[in-house]
């Protein structure tokens, strides 16, 4: 992606981004994939039930916890799309079944206080995880960066007449918010038509107004 010299819109030009999409792009909702079974479902749950955002070198995920404290699933910022899963909890140990019973990961748990805790799993890889809401899969509801991008077209298109067939590309900030490049690919090069910085994570009384055309 360019250096992002051009435009940078505030929250007020998010709104106007998603208000004036004439093609509505839905906001992910995790999949509700019928989690395996577990063999032990009596161990103490270490994660609070809710939505839960989890930090890697590799992106971000959300992880949502059932209150049962033994299963869950998971969503992709990017994609919105995830996996159902079950795990057991002891002695800061973890094991996690993620779609199917037969794939397990066994892992570490560090828990800094009831709202963030350090994954680490047996392949190395860590996932820092902070507690942001109560919601569960079904009530909690973003926009992933494939939707994002769509959206940001959308508008483009329609402000500018739909000239140019356009693309765009989608980074999450370290503020939490996203923002999208809509550019021309000139195959030698990307020519950056407008930038645009926009909050995921709308609350539900809004997005139905945002998104209608």
């Amino acid at each position: 992606m360019k250096n992002r010299s051009p435009l940078l819109f505030a929250a007020a030009a998010a709104l106007a981004l998603l208000a004036g999409c004439q093609s509505a792009a839905a906001p992910a909702r995790p999949p509700v994939n019928d989690a395996p079974a577990v063999a032990d479902s009596t161990a103490a749950p270490a994660f609070s039930a809710g939505t839960w955002l989890a930090k890697s070198k590799d992106g971000e995920t959300y992880y949502f916890f059932d209150p049962d404290g033994v299963s869950g699933r998971t969503a992709s910022q990017e994609t919105g799309a995830g996996l159902g899963f079950t795990y057991t909890v002891q002695d800061g140990r973890g094991t996690f079944s993620m779609g199917s019973a037969d794939n397990t990961s066994a892992c570490t748990l560090e828990q800094t206080d009831a709202e963030h805790i350090t994954i680490k799993w047996e392949d190395g890889r860590e996932e820092s995880l902070s507690y942001i809401s109560k919601e569960s899969s079904d009530e909690f509801q973003f926009y992933s960066n494939d939707a994002l991008c769509n959206l940001a077209m959308s508008y483009y298109s329609r402000v500018s007449g739909g000239i140019k067939r356009m693309s765009a590309a989608a980074v999450t900030n370290e503020d939490g918010t996203v923002t999208i490049q809509v550019y021309e690919n000139l195959n030698d090069r990307n020519s950056t038509a407008v930038w645009y910085t926009v909050d995921r994570r709308l609350e539900r009384e809004r997005m139905s107004i945002l998104v209608k055309p």
